[in-house]
């Protein structure tokens, strides 16, 4: 397959830390130009990945003719405004998580994508996690029953440095510490992707949402600790938990419950089920050894290639990325309404 053509907007952290690194692991797409407001990041990126072209203007990358697809890296508030740009080009959009910080600009994208014919995939990739593809092999063979309920925690502790350098300080910025640009703390920037695992695998909408959050001890204006609870349309009720300051947090493996087994999403990865399914033995713990995660980034963009040639199905599309978003405005609004949040139904599974 020819390599998808591919432009860069936003060369900060993440770009340079995972994105770069896994398109030349996957060898399905190809840098052919770098866009950020700092130059020297945009050259720097440029030149690491091959491509031959920067610019300190984004409608510049998405007007050439040889980008095929744009990969936007940038803080939360400009994902769609930097998609709506790469769409009215005609080119397909990547963005990274989340899709928005409102449900009404993903919708905005969504339907600029949908107009101009163009592919819109969100990084999700948990869902391509060798864990993630193992549980849902196993739901789909049964092990679980009906599904009854969830537990995904995340409990550890960030340098307050974080909030304005990241992990690797390529890009100093406060973004990541205000409301109007990052659209909120851990569960915006980091449960989405928690959100989408659950979302992946049960395959059914949240029917209602009660959360609580608070800032402890971070200096900044979104959330450093959040429990979430929410009920999906298949009757499971599941447990979001996680905090970004938490000293000595030991790692909690992802759990899934149903009536007839439990999944324990670790490695090696642990099931229980009393029903008898070929491959596992019934009323005892079966552990299935797994690769390592490293690749779960480098798969995503594949299989995003593959899309852009028609050759497979679009990665976390942007209806599905919405589901995740409408769980968090839900808890949000939450703790603001002091109340559990209905959701209507809305986005569909692609």
């Amino acid at each position: 397959m020819k390599p998808v053509r591919v432009g860069l907007i936003g060369c900060g952290e993440i770009a340079a830390k995972d994105t770069l690194p896994a398109i030349q692991a996957s060898g399905r797409l190809k840098v052919v130009a770098a866009m950020d407001v700092n130059l020297d990041l945009a050259r720097d990126l440029a030149e690491k990945g091959g491509a031959a072209f920067w610019t300190d203007r984004a409608e510049t990358l998405a007007a050439r003719p040889d980008v095929e697809a744009v990969i936007v890296s940038t803080p939360h508030h400009l994902h769609v405004p930097m998609g709506l740009l790469a769409a009215r080009h005609g080119k397909h959009v990547l963005v990274e998580k989340p899709i928005a910080t409102t449900g009404a600009d993903a919708r905005r994208l969504i339907a600029a994508c949908k107009r101009k014919g163009v592919i819109l995939s969100v990084l999700y990739i948990r869902r391509f996690e060798p864990v993630a593809r193992k549980t849902a092999e196993l739901i789909r063979k049964g092990v679980l029953g009906r599904t009854t309920g969830f537990s995904l925690i995340s409990m550890g502790e960030k340098k307050e440095s974080y909030w304005t350098s990241g992990f690797t300080g390529r890009v100093v910025t406060d973004w990541r510490t205000r409301k109007a640009t990052s659209g909120g703390g851990f569960l915006m920037m980091n449960f989405s992707h928690n959100i989408d695992l659950i979302q992946s695998l049960l395959g059914v909408e949240p029917a209602s949402v009660y959360a609580q959050y608070d800032t402890f001890r971070t200096p900044v204006e979104v959330e450093d600790y959040v429990s979430v609870t929410a009920r999906y349309r298949c009757g499971a009720i599941g447990t979001f938990l996680g905090s970004t300051v938490c000293p000595g947090a030991l790692r909690v493996p992802d759990h899934i419950f149903g009536t007839h087994g439990t999944i324990v999403m670790d490695n090696p990865l642990r099931v229980f089920t009393r029903k008898k399914i070929r491959g596992l033995k019934p009323d005892e713990w079966n552990e299935f050894p797994l690769p390592s995660a490293r690749a779960s980034r480098a798969d995503f963009l594949t299989q995003f290639a593959k899309a852009v040639r028609g050759q497979a199905a679009p990665p976390a599309t942007g209806e599905e990325a919405l589901v995740s978003l409408r769980v968090i405005e839900a808890a949000y609004r939450s703790q603001e309404e002091r109340k559990p949040i209905a959701l209507a139904r809305g986005a569909r599974r692609s």
